[in-house]
């Protein structure tokens, strides 16, 4: 039995509810995005910076000389970024392989763009194929001839909307991790 004194909340009351609701979660969605979009290419830049490494301790341990390879985005699939073997050039099945969102772009050309200043290094070569030597140094093709790499070989990676991260190798293979803030502290940000 229901006493006279009981009440239930009125449709209007439920729809004031739902309306707030909806005002707070549509505020609150780019902001959310925004930090989905931010976590997932610090992720994949974490991701390029491992394989990089994996790249050269395999090189170290099989004491052969051994190159990361690019594949391209393919589809709905983002571009993949691994570590060839067998030197062929491409990302072949067993081959580990750091897999990018699709709109993660990776730079490809042997040139920066023209707004990025480096880090700590100015001669910077830009690509997606990185080799290092069987003693884990970062190598590059001269005259036919592998030799310790003159420039710091790098993978930069940006999204349209302004995110900028860059992971560099030095010539003695060392792997570093880099994210551009547009906010104090100003310019490329060593990630911990």
């Amino acid at each position: 039995m229901r006493r006279r004194g009981e009440r239930g909340f009125s449709l209007l009351e439920m729809m004031a509810v739902v309306a707030i609701l909806l005002i707070l979660g549509a505020m609150a969605s780019p902001s959310l995005m925004r930090a989905i979009r931010s976590y997932r290419l610090e992720s994949s830049t974490r991701q390029i910076a491992d394989i990089l490494k994996r790249t050269r301790y395999e090189a170290m341990r099989r004491n052969q000389r051994i190159a990361t390879a690019y594949q391209g985005p393919t589809g709905a699939r983002g571009a993949e970024l691994g570590i060839d073997f067998n030197m062929n050039g491409t990302l072949d099945t067993g081959e580990p392989r750091a897999q990018m969102p699709p709109y993660l772009l990776i730079y490809e050309w042997s040139y920066a763009p023209y707004e990025v200043s480096w880090p700590d290094y100015t001669n910077t070569m830009l690509g997606t194929t990185i080799t290092f030597g069987p003693d884990g140094t970062a190598l590059e093709q001269s005259g036919g001839n592998w030799q310790l790499a003159s420039n710091i070989p790098s993978v930069y990676l940006y999204t349209w909307v302004g995110d900028n991260y860059i992971v560099t190798v030095t010539p003695a293979g060392n792997v570093k991790s880099w994210k551009l803030t547009m906010a104090p502290p100003w310019g490329w940000q060593q990630m911990r």
